[in-house]
């Protein structure tokens, strides 16, 4: 059996769980699937035509910034092979403006112009997005001021945070941005190793997929 090896330590702080990095150094993986990851379960190699992949991110963690760029290039590779869903947290005792305006803007179709919005407030226009002021600003960007207002401390936006929180929990996530495919292993988020997984999960290779625009 193939040790996993260990990736660079992000030193992230999630919500409930303390995030101390990216360590998976003593587990171990699958012969027949390669790639870094912890397994939760076991996945047959060649038995999948779409993959679901859970993207879990906080839109201040800079990693996760530079895996967005990481996961349109798989995207492009994979196309519609690929079924991904996004879920946003942030770092233990950090105001969550961020995340009410994403549920906001998601509520209305906007959730992925919303992400890159995000990350690009945070690391592009070097506005912090723990200053709500920062966040109203963006909100007006996108004509969602007076619905931010109203809505960012609704029972349906709370519920969502509390699910985020509840689905992290449930997989024991400990960094961030963190991969989950078919929930069910926890993938190390660089491009090569999510190839390596993907290609060997799918029944047939990447370049007979059909891909979006």
């Amino acid at each position: 059996m193939k040790k996993i090896l260990t990736c660079s330590k992000l030193a992230l702080y999630w919500i409930v769980l303390i995030v101390s990095g990216c360590d998976l150094s003593n587990n171990e993986m699958r012969a027949d699937i390669p790639g870094k990851y912890e397994p939760v379960l076991l996945l047959e190699a060649g038995s999948f035509d779409q993959i679901s992949v859970d993207i879990i991110f906080d839109p201040t963690c800079r990693g996760c910034y530079i895996f967005e760029e990481t996961f349109r290039k798989l995207k492009q590779k994979y196309g519609k092979r690929l079924k991904e869903r996004y879920h946003i947290v942030s770092r233990l005792n950090q105001p969550d403006y961020a995340l009410r305006l994403y549920f906001v803007a998601s509520h209305r179709g906007l959730g992925d112009r919303m992400r890159s919005a995000l990350f690009a407030t945070q690391f592009e226009r070097m506005r912090p997005l723990s200053k709500e002021e920062n966040v109203v600003a963006l909100a007006q960007s996108f004509g969602l001021a007076q619905v931010y207002e109203s809505e960012k401390n609704s029972a349906a936006i709370n519920e969502q945070i509390s699910d985020a929180r509840r689905f992290a929990k449930q997989l024991k996530l400990n960094y961030f941005p963190s991969v989950v495919i078919e929930r069910s292993i926890l993938a190390e988020p660089s491009s090569d190793n999510l190839s390596a997984i993907f290609d060997h999960l799918l029944r047939t290779r990447p370049d007979h997929a059909v891909t979006r625009k």
